[in-house]
Parts: C-alpha cells; structure tokens; sequence
C-alpha cells in the first residue's frame, strides 16, 4: 500500500468519525433506542449504570491530567482534544 492509499484511507476514518459522533451524542441525549457503536457511552447501561456524557468526559480529562502529571510539562501534550472535549462539556452540562 503507498503512502496515498494510507493517506485516503485515515482521511475516510476521520470523515466517518466525524460524521457518527455528533449523532450518537444528539440521540444520547435524547434518550432514544439506538444501535451505537460506542461502547464507552452505552457499555455502562449492561451494569445498570447510566453514565452520561459530561460525567464521562469529566473522568477522562481527569486521567488525562492523572497520567500526563508524572512528565516534565515542557514536552508536548495533546491539546485538542482535551479542550474540545472540555468545551463540549461544559455546553451539554448547561
């Protein structure tokens, strides 16, 4: 496979993703009856547990803080997602 190939194919990836994500958060939050692939979000539902998704993104940043703390703060970090997923967090929380 050529380096192109690879390219289209992450490129497709992220498309799909974009595509699905926003539409499994608007019918999670209206508590619709869905076939969604994401486990994270509705993997807690089989424990009887209901985990929304400002509780969810609170205990990843929350790890992501725990696990990056032990590294010198000069090396590179991700950002973006951090903060989207902090952004976005707050605006459904609202």
């Amino acid at each position: 496979m050529n380096d192109l190939a690879v390219s289209n194919a992450a490129l497709a990836a992220w498309m799909h993703i974009l595509w699905e994500r926003p539409g499994a958060a608007r019918r999670l939050s209206r508590n619709e009856d869905h076939n969604d692939k994401n486990f994270t979000l509705t993997g807690s539902r089989h424990l009887g547990l209901e985990v929304g998704f400002p509780a969810l993104a609170g205990v990843c940043l929350g790890e992501y803080a725990r696990r990056l703390a032990p590294y010198d703060p000069r090396l590179l970090r991700p950002r973006l997602v951090p903060r989207v997923a902090g952004l976005v967090r707050r605006l459904v929380s609202r």
